[in-house]
């Protein structure tokens, strides 16, 4: 399970997104936006911008392009979170948007589209940085998942081997 409120930096977006005028009065508005992009872009390389890529480039968006409604479906599940439980969803990705409390983060909705742009890989440059080639840091994997990990590793190899076995002619030996 990946958790944001582990991550670098999203404690002070935390506290930033808490009080709602943060980012509605005009003179601390703008520089408020411009902490959330850049721990956006270290954590993974993009900030939400960036995942609107498929706009045309002259005048207005065409919103009803095919292009557009194809890439906008892979975001449908930003807009899911007012249907009902936000975190239950977001857990069933890998997701723990939730604060100690179990309550949804304030700043989660900053952060959902690069996410998905992550997993997905739908976005150029986007990765879990420094390490941009997908592979999670350890701050963001639970003992869950580090047991997950060495079995599937540990099973991958063991097909590794027996296909080589079988390639070879080679006899499995007891153990």
């Amino acid at each position: 399970m990946n958790i944001l409120r582990n991550l670098p930096g999203i404690t002070e977006i935390e506290e930033i997104c808490r009080n709602p005028d943060n980012l509605k009065r005009d003179e601390v508005r703008l520089e408020n936006f411009e902490k959330i992009d850049r721990v956006s872009a270290d954590l993974f390389g993009i900030i939400a911008n960036d995942t609107y890529g498929h706009w045309p480039e002259e005048g207005e968006p065409d919103v009803e392009s095919p292009l557009f409604q194809e890439a906008e479906q892979h975001y449908e599940i930003c807009d899911w979170e007012y249907l009902g439980d936000a975190i239950t969803v977001w857990n069933m990705l890998g997701w723990d948007l939730a604060n100690a409390k179990g309550e949804e983060l304030f700043c989660a909705p900053h952060f959902n589209r690069q996410i998905i742009a992550v997993e997905k890989q739908l976005v150029k440059g986007a990765g879990f940085h420094p390490l941009a080639d997908g592979i999670r840091p350890e701050f963001l994997k639970s003992d869950e998942d580090r047991r997950l990990e060495a079995y599937l590793l540990e099973e991958k190899l063991k097909q590794e081997a027996e296909n080589f076995r079988r390639k070879n002619g080679l006899r499995r030996q007891l153990q």
